[in-house]
Parts: structure tokens; C-alpha cells; sequence
């Protein structure tokens, strides 16, 4: 009796122990689809033409990838764990065992392409780190936490494919550097080989505002902004310097709600105009919310030279009112949630709608009354908008 009973109590551990192993493979960052593994669609070209993305003749290599998750410490790379924050500061730093726990990057992808169709490890080896001296033969990387130094199959490149980025180059033919990002589900990654050349950083081309800020910008409804295109090289210390106009290139904008809601491929871009014989653009008449303003890449035929990017934030006027302060007195207190409220309900006050709209939305709802409370009780220190 005890012997049975202690197979139906091993069998009940085994059953209760179920939700938690189904939920570690959900927490496998970008698994959409609950598998365990990461769907990649990878093509790979060569050449020293169309640099950023193949767009003649036959790839040379396609396949669809599942990607698991392994540690990166098995091959020695442990400077490439994925990291967040990686591009935050001027210096690229590497993340952390924490921080990449989870998370399928295109270092992954690679490492697992070429485990699986140019070296055929066997299926029970695929990352575990087992072959590694015939892995380096085909790859290798020679920054401690990036990729623009790297000899991939046989060729040099800069790695380019469609990921959400902090700077999203959406449009056909745009991409960005770094085998440090986290692919999801339908991750396509496009290399293009540099064969005989070995290439030596990334020149791209970048925004600077008038005061000298890169890359990024913030203005209210009603103003504009003017932005110079200039060409860029990160140094191998990653510091980033303006160094030439770009003149006479076109310029497009999307605004981030457009962005996250389009598929990798889509023209949803709206072209704002060329930059002049200064390389200048001015931007104006946007409504208040983020935008990503781009260009695109191979700039005046540099088969090295990336898609310049820049995200404008458009705040809001409210040069006739305080955000939250709904009834005009100069502060924001539990009766403007209030008078939020009956305004909801239609209840007949009048209301500065601008000031009520605190999150942003474009209108006034209970939402906006509960972000007002939350001030007033000093939950949050500044409202959504």
C-alpha cells in the first residue's frame, strides 16, 4: 500500500510540476507561438553591390530557423549576452548572465545556422558549445559587444535585418547593426557578405538638431524643428561624430502608433521632403506623439553607409492649461478627477478638455479621472502624456 502510494503522490508531483515547466517555455522572450524555440527566416547574399539588403540574383543561402535559447558562455561569448540597454550611453556595453536569460538574439541565429547547415552537428550537440574549434572557422567577431567587426561564411559584413529597434527602419532595404538584438517570432534577417574586403566599422548617416543633439529630439504641437543630415562613423570606442552633409537626400517620418501596428516590409512612411544644399530639413504641422524620422541607407553609394534614424517627440500644447488641472484654479487636485468624471457622464460641466486628456489619448474618459487621482495620491509623479 505505501509502495502505491507513493507512485500516485510521485505521479501527482509530476502532474502539479507541469504548469511550471509549460510556463518556463513561455517566458522565452518572443516565442509567440509557445514552442520553446524563436521562427527566423534567414537569407544570406554576397557581393559589393546592394550592401544593405540583396536586392539582385539568387540568395545564396535561405532557410527557416527555430532557434532555441542557449548559453552564450558555452562558445566563450559571454561579452555578447543581450542587453536592454545596451546603446543607452555613448559607450556600447555588454549585458549580463540576468539580462540575456531567455532571450534569443541573432548571435543565436548564427551560431545555430552555422552549427546545423555548414559544420551538420548533430541534432543532441546543436548549442551546447561542443564544436567550436570548426564553428570559428566560419565565424567570429572581434568586439567585445557588438558586431560591426565580423567575418561571417567566408565573408566580411555588417549584419542588416527588420527588428523592433530603438531607431525601426521599417521601409524595404532598411536595417541595423547589431547581433545583440532579441528576435521574436518571424525575425527575417538578411545578411549581405562583403567577400574580399573586410569591413571595418559602419560610416552611416545620422540627425543633428540645431543645438547639436544626435539622433533624437522633442518639440511642442505648433513649433518645428530643423534637422541636418550628416554622415557618421562609430570609432571602435563608439564614439559617435558628425562629419559631413548629406545633401539632397529624401526624408520620410512615421509615427510610432503607425509604426508598431505595420507589418516588416510595409510603405506606411510618409516622404517630408529632400534636405537642401546645407543638408537641412524642417519638420512642422505634426500633432503631438513620437515619430521615427529615417532616410534610407547606401548613401551616395557607400556599400557600408546604413539608414540615418531619428525619434521626434511632439508634446502636446498646453499653453492654455495645466495637464490635470481640469477646473482652471492652478493646481490639480481630486476635484478636477471629479469634474472628469461628471463630464464622463455627461452630467452637463464644462471642462478644459486639453488639460483633462492627461494620457494622451486624443480624448477624456474615466481613465484620465483615475491617472489625476493617482497624481494627486502621489502614485505616479508625472502623468502619461
Amino acid at each position: 500500500m505505501k509502495k502505491i502510494l507513493s507512485i500516485l503522490l510521485a505521479a501527482l508531483m509530476v502532474v502539479l510540476m507541469l504548469p511550471t515547466i509549460a510556463f518556463a517555455d513561455e517566458t522565452l522572450q518572443g516565442d509567440t507561438n509557445k514552442n520553446g524555440t524563436v521562427e527566423v527566416y534567414m537569407t544570406i547574399s554576397e557581393g559589393m553591390d546592394n550592401f544593405y539588403m540583396p536586392q539582385n540574383g539568387e540568395p545564396l543561402f535561405h532557410a527557416e530557423l527555430t532557434v532555441p535559447y542557449f548559453d552564450l558562455a558555452l562558445y566563450g561569448l559571454e561579452a555578447y549576452y543581450y542587453n536592454p540597454d545596451c546603446y543607452s550611453g555613448a559607450v556600447q556595453q555588454p549585458g549580463t548572465k540576468q539580462s540575456a536569460e531567455g532571450v534569443v538574439t541573432t548571435m543565436h541565429a548564427f551560431i545555430y545556422a552555422t552549427e546545423k547547415y555548414m559544420l551538420d552537428v548533430p541534432a543532441k550537440d546543436l548549442g551546447k558549445g561542443r564544436h567550436n574549434e570548426e564553428l570559428f572557422e566560419w565565424v567570429s567577431w572581434s568586439q567585445g559587444a557588438g558586431s560591426s567587426f565580423m567575418k561571417f561564411w567566408n565573408g566580411s559584413t555588417n549584419l542588416n535585418y527588420f527588428l523592433d529597434y530603438m531607431y525601426p527602419y521599417g521601409k524595404p532595404g532598411w536595417g541595423s547593426t547589431s547581433d545583440q538584438q532579441a528576435l521574436h517570432d518571424g525575425s527575417k534577417v538578411d545578411i549581405h557578405l562583403i567577400v574580399d574586403d573586410f569591413a571595418m566599422g559602419s560610416s552611416y548617416s545620422c540627425f543633428e538638431t540645431e543645438d547639436g543633439t544626435l539622433d533624437v529630439g522633442e518639440i511642442t504641437e505648433g513649433e518645428e524643428i530643423t534637422l541636418t543630415l550628416q554622415r557618421s562613423l562609430t570609432s571602435y570606442d563608439y564614439d559617435v561624430q558628425a562629419f559631413g552633409a548629406l545633401p539632397g537626400e529624401t526624408v520620410y517620418y512615421i509615427s510610432a502608433e503607425d509604426y508598431a501596428g505595420q507589418k516588416v516590409g510595409s510603405s506606411a512612411w510618409t516622404e517630408a521632403g529632400t534636405t537642401d544644399e546645407e543638408a537641412k530639413i524642417t519638420l512642422s504641422g505634426l500633432e503631438a506623439g513620437v515619430y521615427y524620422v529615417s532616410c534610407t541607407g547606401d548613401i551616395h553609394g557607400s556599400s557600408e553607409r546604413g539608414p540615418a534614424a531619428f525619434i521626434l517627440t511632439v508634446k502636446k500644447d498646453y499653453s492654455d492649461g495645466l495637464p490635470g488641472d481640469v477646473d482652471g484654479d492652478g493646481f490639480v487636485t481630486s476635484m478636477d478627477a471629479s469634474y472628469v468624471l461628471q463630464y464622463v457622464a455627461e452630467m452637463g460641466v464644462e471642462i478644459n478638455t486639453v488639460s483633462a486628456d492627461v494620457d494622451g489619448d486624443g480624448f477624456v474618459t474615466s481613465m484620465d479621472a483615475s491617472f489625476i487621482l493617482q497624481y494627486v495620491a502621489e502614485i505616479i509623479t508625472e502623468f502619461p502624456v
